[in-house]
């Protein structure tokens, strides 16, 4: 990006300064008070949608899968692959008595042992085999929203995400940030489907909690705005992503108003039009860094690369403290530190 002319400096110093005090009221803000009733999760919406459906005898067996690929998905995680296995055959014998109970029931089970599965074998390197794993699943998913459960459809989504890691540990960025712009579109009511699977209905999602669909939004646009950050040609896939993704025409009626703001200030970024960014920016941050952390941070390290680029006395002040602030910060994951640690101001030689 081209720096800033000397007439103009002041009022991106102002500007700088009033995104940056932003930031400071956003992590003041106290914790709203936990409600009477705690929100209800996707598996507890889906004990509830199934009940009536499934026979207290399934139930028992649903439990033990639930049990088993738990411990399986967790080993999976930790590099215990072989013990994961071990855990998911363990799995199979609920699966296969569900098969003889009620259809809901093994339905339900064959979405959640196949999707537990299918992350095993992408550890294992079998990528194909768990993309025809992740079909399985959302197939049995369809046929649990068509039956009449409709927040079913948030675990399609869920495995949307999947695919978008899955492209991600193979390479194959572009297809992964393009992929993930389409589900924040889809969940924005600015898509009618998505480009994998089939039979969307985006009218179901109405009946799917607000409080679901914000979680989902932040944890697709929170990674891959993580992934775009600290990779080599962020503005590119920055493009990538706003392409898909798109943007509501007022943020504030939006299903998740701050993750809008962040997206609107990063197409000011690319358009350079900095003061567009900086005032986005601002929106953003006094919304409060609770709701949103894990786009919060990669929102953090491009403001302290900004700061490097506009190169004032103030800007390098704001980087200072942008980098004094990220000593405490704890959930900054890794690759963000690093990137952060390299945002250095950039000085021109005489």
């Amino acid at each position: 990006m081209s720096r800033p002319s000397p007439g103009t400096e002041t009022a991106l110093d102002s500007s700088l300064i009033e995104a940056f005090n932003a930031y400071r009221e956003g992590l003041r803000r106290r914790p709203r008070a936990r409600p009477y009733m705690p929100p209800r999760d996707f598996d507890a919406l889906m004990f509830l949608g199934t009940i009536g459906r499934v026979k207290p005898q399934d139930r028992l067996w649903l439990r033990r899968l639930y049990l088993a690929c738990g411990r399986g998905l967790a080993a999976a995680r930790q590099g215990r692959l072989d013990e994961s296995h071990l855990h998911y055959l363990q799995a199979a014998d609920p699966l296969d008595r569900l098969l003889h109970g009620t259809r809901a029931g093994w339905l339900v089970g064959v979405s959640t042992y196949q999707a537990g599965v299918a992350y095993l074998d992408l550890r294992r390197g079998c990528a194909e085999r768990a993309r025809e794993r992740l079909e399985l699943v959302m197939d049995a998913d369809l046929e649990l929203e068509r039956a009449g459960l409709p927040v079913v459809q948030m675990h399609r989504i869920q495995q949307g995400h999947n695919l978008v890691r899955m492209d991600l540990r193979l390479g194959r960025r572009e297809a992964a940030i393009g992929l993930a712009g389409a589900l924040v579109a889809y969940m924005e009511r600015l898509a009618d489907g998505l480009p994998y699977h089939r039979g969307w209905q985006p009218r179901a999602l109405q009946a799917v909690p607000r409080g679901l669909l914000r979680a989902m939004i932040h944890q697709v646009a929170g990674e891959t705005a993580g992934f775009i950050v600290t990779g080599a040609a962020p503005d590119l896939e920055w493009r990538g992503l706003l392409a898909t993704a798109g943007l509501c025409r007022e943020a504030e009626a939006a299903v998740f108003p701050q993750v809008q703001y962040a997206l609107r200030a990063r197409h000011d970024r690319l358009l350079d039009d900095r003061e567009g960014y900086l005032r986005n920016l601002g929106r953003f941050f006094r919304l409060g860094i609770r709701d949103c952390h894990l786009v919060w941070y990669p929102v953090m390290v491009e403001l302290a690369a900004f700061c490097g680029e506009l190169d004032t006395a103030r800007s390098r002040q704001v980087q200072s403290l942008i980098a004094r602030d990220a000593a405490r910060w704890r959930g900054l994951p890794s690759a963000l530190r690093e990137r952060l640690d390299g945002a250095a101001p950039r000085r021109s030689v005489a």
